[in-house]
């Protein structure tokens, strides 16, 4: 990332998993933007591909939440 005010830095975050034995890997791809925008990247300038697999998953045991670790914030 760059300290130049007036350059724009860009994320692209990419999940190219699906299913629920790779929740691990959506949920470092969810972590990794709630990290960047507490760098100050604005929500516009990250870009995510992923499919939305999980958080509804019929094996999780709390839908609507993706934890990056066990007993975590909802990263999702």
């Amino acid at each position: 990332m760059t300290k130049d005010p007036e350059a724009k830095n860009w994320i692209v975050l990419c999940g190219s998993n699906n299913g629920w034995r790779n929740y691990a890997d959506h949920a470092i791809v969810y972590r990794a933007y709630h990290m960047f925008r507490s760098y100050g990247i604005p929500e516009e300038n990250i870009i995510v591909f992923h499919f939305d697999d999980i958080a509804y998953n019929k094996e999780i045991s709390y839908p609507g939440i993706v934890m990056y670790e066990t007993n975590g914030t909802d990263v999702y």
